[in-house]
């Protein structure tokens, strides 16, 4: 009996899980997460004009200071508000300046006429009061979810408040929103004429960044289905930063829109390299699915060599995004080599069946299955890549 208790003593102070199993397993966890720290090089490399960054807080400081010119010069009321609203709505691109600019004051000037209408039939100070702190809870809410909402809330929030405090009310609407407006042409003109960046002069390394994520995460399947075992770590990575990339291109390519018409240069070649990335990138994650939930054969060597052919195809669009074009690839031999493997491909089964490999129906069914599956694939792949190689000679020669 003693020896049970120690036994059992013993069981209750030993560790279920190796702790070094875990802190393995937290460190490969880390992997998928943005840093909380940045480095000193960080700080360095965007102290120059080249940064977005730099010239964003340049711009805003120098915007900051003009708001506080036009408050001095001009009997403006709360020359805060002006500032708050340069602060809130200015950010580093043209576009996303423009769009939050809209919103804030067509916000503003929403939540001031509902207020202002309120405040004409309500002078209850308890319902007012409790009305304006439901609108600032709903304001801080919205904001993050729907900009323009939350600048109504605000507003009326803010109107409500100085209601209570000055029964005056129609003066502080007509500052309020005439604070916004000069807040946000301000912020508009200045993404304008001071150091502007366009997204045009950036995709060209956005779509670069999305066919490396595409290839990397190629590169990865192959090496699944070739060595079968369990998922790795850098095949999620390479499948995360592939699903971040594209997302990156596409709102991108959604912020060009929003810029001038004389800055949205290649529009029409940067939406089609947009949309073949995208369409690859669903391609590869089908692929990659299939092969995880299911038990698959070995990879043939027409297999490698049909992705090998896809990894060069993105590999030369890369090349020519760098400026640095790498010799035309031999088209003729490329694609007598891709006919004689499909050709491979499509005849397992007429192989399987002559060598009788495969005894049981089932088994040889869902072969023949994971065959013309990985055949559509590859053959969708090899496709894509090739008009990824197009699209991308035809943006580099409208440059």
């Amino acid at each position: 009996k003693q020896i049970e208790k120690v036994k059992i003593i013993e069981r209750a102070f030993t560790p279920a899980v190796d702790f070094k199993d875990l802190k393995g397993r937290d460190k490969d966890l880390e992997k998928f997460l943005a840093p909380q720290h940045y480095a000193l090089s960080t700080l360095k490399e965007n102290l120059s004009f080249s940064s977005t960054i730099f010239r964003h807080s340049l711009r805003l400081t120098i915007t900051i200071i003009l708001g506080l010119a036009v408050g001095e010069i001009f009997p403006l009321q709360n020359v805060y508000w002006i500032l708050l609203t340069i602060i809130v709505i200015m950010r580093p691109g043209y576009g996303l300046t423009k769009q939050r600019s809209y919103q804030r004051i067509v916000g503003t000037v929403t939540g001031g006429i509902i207020a202002f209408i309120f405040l004409t039939f309500v002078h209850h100070p308890v319902i007012i009061g409790t009305l304006a702190i439901v609108c600032m809870i709903l304001g801080f809410t919205f904001t993050a979810i729907n900009y323009r909402i939350g600048a109504t809330f605000v507003t009326i929030y803010v109107v409500f408040v100085y209601g209570l405090l000055n029964p005056n009310i129609s003066e502080v609407i007509q500052y309020r929103i005439l604070d916004t407006v000069v807040g946000a042409g301000l912020a508009f003109i200045a993404n304008y004429f001071f150091w502007p960046s366009w997204e045009f002069l950036n995709l060209p390394a956005v779509i670069k960044k999305s066919i490396e994520a595409n290839r990397d995460y190629l590169a990865e399947i192959s090496r699944f289905y070739n060595e079968k075992g369990a998922v790795t770590t850098p095949y999620r990575i390479a499948r995360k930063n592939a699903f971040i990339e594209i997302g990156n291109l596409m709102s991108s390519y959604q912020r060009m829109t929003q810029e001038p018409k004389s800055k949205q240069k290649q529009q029409q070649q940067v939406y089609k390299l947009a949309v073949l990335n995208h369409t690859l990138l669903s391609s590869l994650a089908s692929l990659g699915t299939y092969i995880q939930s299911h038990k698959t054969t070995k990879a043939s060597e027409a297999f490698n060599v049909v992705v090998s052919t896809v990894n060069k195809n993105l590999e030369h669009a890369i090349g020519l995004l760098n400026t640095d074009l790498p010799d035309e690839l031999d088209n003729t031999e490329v694609r007598e080599e891709l006919a004689m493997r499909f050709t491979e491909l499509r005849n397992i089964r007429a192989r399987e069946l002559k060598e009788g490999h495969i005894t049981a129906e089932e088994e040889f069914r869902l072969k023949m299955q994971e065959a013309q599956l990985v055949i559509e694939q590859l053959v969708w792949l090899n496709s894509l890549s090739e008009k990824i190689v197009k699209a991308t000679k035809q943006l580099s020669l409208t440059k």
